[in-house]
């Protein structure tokens, strides 16, 4: 482990050593945002090592044990993994573009990564992973080369073996994979020219002394021109869309918006509803990796579609390659409108704890946004927030650009430096600055210090500044770590000692490591196999001067453990009315009426949500608790007794 540390820290003073550690036991290692490109770690053991974040492309994982792994957002492009055990790791936001999984088992794999374009699989993978014909289809949708198609089933032959399906939106899917590939390459290449880690080391000083001399700088030195220097003749076949144009079974009304990588229309559908088309510029050069975080984006906020979250903007289709999105149409403006209304402290505290609730709930269903900003924060005929855009935008392609593309106020200085971990800190950083915003009424400046000073929010309530101080910390281990302590500050602002933190704060409060997403979605291969819920074109935004219809919101339903729950209250209600009507029960009937009570008293814990309960541990601690204590208590007893 010395010699590992000592390699890193050469390759953050700018030397190009390499990390030459093949079957080195690191079980359990932190190396959280570990810049270890190149990297000889073949046959290793890694097993549910810190890898957050990690760069680790182009780097020898053959044979590696990396069972329960924590590996969001690390970087394994053109990695070799071939025969390396995933099973059980995390993978969410994870690049594998171009990697070799040749023969490696990622069963039970937690989590989405943000591409496979490129990546080699073959059947003795899919077998020792136990893929289903559907999850192969699904690989080679995203981009994934099948070496040994003829060994598959038919049905994977016959679908796979299909050239590109064309989309009337833009490029194919599988064309959009082969661009994207190309990009991660040169990436890789950058990183291999100079270590990743020394060049996020002088993005911070070059920030720092823009900071000092007051001047506006991006973040990141990376001032790419990825993907396309010139369109392929793919891209230039794609349709330029005009008003009155006929897309998505929808005809464009009129362009409402035009942001750094798509375009807004109002559209009319067939039924003469208003709606919102979403089209990705497939005509724009030097694109970045914006293309394939795009459709990313747009598969993320599908899923929570799927799932019905309130508060996130529901799509109503999405075309073949995922480069247009059909939503309703957002009439009420944005969250950039708010401060015209000159809200007062505490409209603008319950607005931020609405937007809370809505990020946090996307946060226990597995998505992060990570580029929030005012603008995607829709509002409703109420003026309530409905957040859209989730994860569409590659912010490090950005870096060349005046304001980051209009995030340099919003971003966190890990997503713009090409160091995501994919934690819930990210968009911890981003509610803080929205809150600036609200509370200044502007943009709020761009700060290059650890921890901001905020003279400019002098008026404001101090808890607020507070509160705004330590979401908006350069290190993330010093952000609150989740939104839901984020929100239990917002209700006590007005108690500036408890929360947040100052600026002579000596960090007594610093987490160990970055909290990461808690969820438990499976990637591939097991899914849930009940129903699933009703179309998402049932629930809209309201349009202006309409309030919501009831009727567009789904029923809500008692799940099974509630059942269970009533079901325990049935039991000590039951108990006592039994002694009751009996009148002189024997004591054997008050013992067993007492048995039934206790019964009784631990099922009803189950009535308590998981999400509430703080999870299936403590509910069987809870169920426990309360039967012993029905026991002892002994209702029926007492109840005969008086």
């Amino acid at each position: 482990m010395q010699v590992l540390q000592h390699v890193l820290a050469a390759r953050r003073r700018g030397k190009n050593e390499i990390v030459d550690l093949p079957g080195m036991d690191l079980r359990g290692a932190n190396l959280l945002r570990a810049d270890l490109v190149e990297a000889d770690l073949s046959g290793a053991g890694l097993d549910h090592a810190q890898l957050a974040g990690a760069k680790l492309g182009h780097s020898k994982l053959s044979g590696t044990m990396l069972a329960g792994a924590n590996l969001a957002g690390a970087d394994l492009t053109e990695a070799d993994l071939r025969e390396a055990n995933l099973t059980g790791a995390r993978v969410e936001g994870a690049s594998f573009a171009g990697a070799d999984l040749r023969g490696a088992s990622i069963e039970d794999v937690v989590g989405e990564p943000a591409t496979v374009a490129g990546a080699h699989i073959d059947k003795a993978m899919a077998d020792r992973s136990r893929l289903r014909d559907d999850d192969v289809i699904q690989l080679w949708s995203e981009g994934v080369v099948i070496d040994d198609l003829p060994r598959f089933d038919d049905v994977v032959q016959t679908v796979c073996g299909v050239p590109n399906v064309t989309s009337e939106v833009g490029p194919s899917a599988r064309h959009v994979a082969e661009l994207e590939i190309e990009a991660r390459r040169q990436r890789l290449t950058e990183d291999q020219s100079m270590p990743p880690s020394a060049r996020v080391s002088q993005a911070v000083a070059e920030a720092a002394i823009a900071g000092a001399k007051q001047r506006e700088r991006p973040l990141s030195l990376r001032s790419l021109r990825l993907v396309v220097d010139i369109l392929t003749p793919e891209m230039m076949a794609a349709p330029n869309f005009v008003e009155g144009d006929r897309v998505m079974g929808v005809t464009l009304v009129k362009k409402i918006g035009d942001g750094n990588v798509a375009v807004v229309y109002s559209a009319v559908d067939d039924d003469g509803e208003d709606v919102a088309v979403k089209l990705f510029k497939t005509h724009m050069t030097n694109q970045g990796l914006c293309l394939p975080s795009f459709r990313r984006g747009v598969q993320v906020m599908n899923r929570l579609t799927a799932k019905q979250l309130d508060g996130v903007v529901p799509l109503r289709a999405v075309s073949i390659n995922r480069l247009g999105v059909l939503m309703p149409l957002a009439a009420n403006g944005s969250a950039a409108d708010l401060p015209a209304l000159n809200w007062g402290t505490k409209s603008i505290v319950d607005f931020m704890a609405r937007l809370c609730d809505i990020l946090q709930r996307a946060h226990e269903a597995g998505a992060l946004h990570r580029c929030l900003k005012p603008s995607n924060v829709l509002l409703d005929a109420d003026l309530n927030p409905y957040v859209a855009d989730f994860d569409v935008v590659d912010l490090p392609s950005f870096g060349g650009t005046a304001g980051v593309g209009g995030y340099a106020a919003y971003a966190p200085p890990e997503e713009l430096l090409g160091q995501s971990t994919q934690s819930p800190t990210s968009d911890v950083y981003s509610l803080g600055r929205i809150l600036a915003f609200l509370l200044l009424g502007e943009h709020p400046r761009v700060t290059a210090g650890p921890v901001a000073k905020l003279d400019e929010l002098a008026e404001a309530p101090e808890g607020l500044v507070r509160i705004i101080r330590r979401c908006t910390t350069r290190a993330a281990e010093r952000r609150y770590q989740t939104i839901e302590e984020l929100s239990a500050d917002l209700a006590r602002y007005d108690e500036p000692e408890k929360v947040g933190i100052g600026l002579d704060d000596d960090g007594g409060f610093l987490s160990a490591a970055v909290s990461e997403l808690t969820h438990h979605d499976l990637w591939l291969g097991k899914r849930d196999s009940s129903p699933r819920p009703p179309p998402a074109a049932r629930r809209s935004m309201s349009p202006a001067g309409k309030k919501p219809v009831a009727s567009e919101q789904p029923a809500r339903r008692l799940d099974t453990d509630q059942l269970i729950g009533a079901l325990g209250i049935l039991c000590v209600l039951t108990s006592l009315l039994i002694v009751m009507l009996v009148g002189s029960p024997s004591e054997r009937m008050v013992g067993q009426m007492q048995m039934l009570s206790a019964a009784g008293g631990a099922l009803m814990a189950l009535w308590l949500p998981r999400t509430v309960a703080g999870g299936n541990l403590l509910r069987l601690f809870l169920a426990v608790l309360l039967g012993a204590a029905l026991y002892f208590v002994n209702l029926p007893g007492f109840v005969v007794g008086s």
